[in-house]
């Protein structure tokens, strides 16, 4: 179950990097970098390449943004699932003491089994190892595994709760 959501967290991971990517490219942010005033104030704290920092601040394992929101994403994702649970009864009056319990279970069941020891990063180095075909079907499995709670939960609240009244 451990290598299972280590595999889940590495291809959001990777999934948030060339989103970001695409973002910047596509939308021209990253030519703002190349301005002269831009490209001073970079120099000023010894960065030649802001494009390339900029990327590297996103990419890295330890400490890039892309491993948070990847992490927020897995999180988000059972948390909506469990919500999505909840929303199947009739009676949705949710009190916030059951909404932070639903969250705080999400996030320590994510810290067991990513967070704790760095584990997520010893399995992020060897998935980085891995051969495309591993790569692609696990990347095909993640997004499915990723995306299901938030159907389920959009599913459950707009579809399923309307039926259950009604019975």
């Amino acid at each position: 179950m451990e290598r299972f959501w280590n595999i889940v967290h590495y291809f959001a991971y990777r999934a948030d990097i060339k989103l970001t990517w695409y973002f910047y490219k596509y939308t021209g942010l990253l030519k703002l970098y190349n301005l002269p005033f831009y490209k001073k104030q970079f120099e000023k704290g010894g960065i030649k390449d802001p494009v390339s920092h900029l990327m590297n601040a996103w990419k890295n394992h330890e400490l890039g943004l892309s491993s948070f929101v990847a992490l927020a994403l897995v999180v988000g994702g059972k948390f909506s699932f469990i919500l999505g649970l909840f929303m199947c009864f009739p009676n949705r009056n949710l009190p916030i003491e059951l909404l932070i319990v639903c969250f705080a279970v999400a996030f320590l069941h994510d810290y067991i089994f990513l967070l704790h020891k760095n584990k997520w990063l010893q399995y992020f180095k060897e998935f980085d190892e891995k051969p495309r075909e591993w790569k692609v079907k696990w990347a095909w499995i993640s997004v499915f595994v990723l995306l299901f709670p938030f159907i389920f939960f959009l599913v459950s609240g707009l579809v399923l709760n309307p039926l259950i009244k009604g019975i």
